[in-house]
Order: C-alpha cells, then sequence, then structure tokens
C-alpha cells in the first residue's frame, strides 16, 4: 500500500487537502520521523510567534485531524501517530510505503547528478525535471517561525542545485538556450552563487554570445568582491 504525502503546494494525503494548523502539524511529523517531535516543541513549529493559551488541547486537535486522515488513507490498517514519551511520532502500520514529495524530489536531484557525471544528459534531465516539479512549489507558504524557514532553506538549496542540472544537461545535449533559462533561474534564486553564474557563463559561451559571458563574469567577481568586504565589516 503506497501513501502518497505533498508537503509542497497544497499539503494533502492523498486527495485529502489538510489547512490551517494541521498541515504543519504533518509537515513536522512527517519530516521529523522516526524520532517524533515533543509535544512543546511542535507547538513552536505550529505556533512560533507564541502558542495560545489552550495549546495543549488546540494541538491534540490537530494531531487527531492528521491522524484520521492518515488512517483513512492506509484503510484502518493500524496506527499512524502515536502518542508518548512527551510527544508525537508518525508510524505507519507495516507494509505501508509512504511517499513524500519533497523526499523524492531531493532522491530524483541525487539521480540526475550522477547520471550527468556518467555522461546521461536525458537521465539527467529527466530525473531534474522530477525534482523541480516539486520543488518550485512553496513549502507552507505564509508560515513563519525558524523551522519551516530551515525546512524552505534547504529546499531551495535542492532547487538551485537542479536548475544547474538541468542548465548542465542541456549543455551537454547541445541546447544552449535551454541551458540559459536554467541557468538564468538558477541565478534568480542564488545571485551570489558562483556554480550558478559559471553555467549562466558557459551557456551564453555556448550560444556564441562570449561578450555578455564575460560582462557576466564581471558582474560576479563585483558582486563576490561586495559580499566580502560586507563579511570583513565589524
Amino acid at each position: 500500500m503506497q501513501v502518497e504525502i505533498a508537503l509542497t503546494g497544497d499539503v494533502s494525503v492523498g486527495d485529502v487537502v489538510l489547512a490551517g494548523p494541521s498541515r504543519v502539524v504533518l509537515a513536522a511529523l512527517v519530516l521529523e520521523r522516526p524520532g517524533g517531535v515533543v509535544r512543546e516543541r511542535l507547538a513552536d513549529i505550529v505556533w512560533p510567534d507564541g502558542p495560545p493559551r489552550t495549546w495543549a488541547s488546540a494541538l491534540r486537535t490537530h494531531v487527531s485531524r492528521v491522524r484520521s486522515v492518515l488512517a483513512a488513507a492506509v484503510a484502518g490498517a493500524g496506527e499512524t501517530v502515536v502518542a508518548g514519551d512527551g510527544g508525537y511520532q508518525l508510524v505507519l502500520p507495516p507494509g505501508v510505503d509512504v511517499r513524500v514529495d519533497v523526499e523524492l524530489a531531493v532522491s530524483a536531484l541525487r539521480v540526475a547528478r550522477d547520471a550527468l557525471a556518467s555522461g546521461d544528459a536525458a537521465g539527467a534531465r529527466a530525473a531534474a525535471g522530477a525534482a523541480l516539479g516539486v520543488l518550485q512549489a512553496p513549502f507552507l507558504p505564509g508560515h513563519p517561525g525558524e523551522w519551516a524557514d530551515d525546512v524552505r532553506s534547504g529546499l531551495d538549496e535542492a532547487l538551485v542545485g537542479a536548475y544547474e542540472v538541468t542548465g548542465g544537461a542541456a549543455l551537454a545535449a547541445g541546447d544552449a538556450a535551454g541551458a540559459l533559462a536554467a541557468a538564468d533561474a538558477a541565478v534568480a534564486r542564488a545571485p551570489l552563487r558562483e556554480s550558478a553564474h559559471r553555467g549562466r557563463m558557459a551557456a551564453l559561451a555556448a550560444a556564441g554570445n562570449r561578450a555578455e559571458a564575460l560582462r557576466a563574469y564581471q558582474r560576479l567577481r563585483r558582486a563576490l568582491s561586495v559580499r566580502q568586504t560586507e563579511d570583513r565589516a565589524p
């Protein structure tokens, strides 16, 4: 049995979309497995600006909502969310294959990088495209807090990596326009990332625009120089 969980865009279990605090509870339980999350930390994740006075009962309500959705997805085959040791843990029944979109995307990116390194441009582009299909959607849009920001940071890093692999694969296949489009997207997401700029310069050179490639290099040097100056400032 497979359970499809989406944590980007609409947070969902199969066809059931969760909203409000319940979507945050699901995301935390999924990404923090198998160790689980203590109640106080889960409350901080759900209400980063400070939990309500009745946070304990409110949290139980949202956990119960997540538990019921997951139970329906596994057709009542067993426990889904277990309470204990001061917290909650996602524990699905044996034989249940949990497929989480962001985890599949990160795995696809690894496959894409390996394919590109081995010279399989088509395979790299396909796997990177699968990663991009997930990573371009936002994670818990509008939800604040350090935990959510940390997850977003990791996913943004993977997104830029997927753009870079897409650009490299396109370049290897002789598609300079596709390589430049991917490199532009990578630079837009990470304007001070040297590897993204190198990909853009390579794409520009492959397209025959060596003058613009040189200008791009000079702009990168200036931007890095400014950053180094700012980093040294007291």
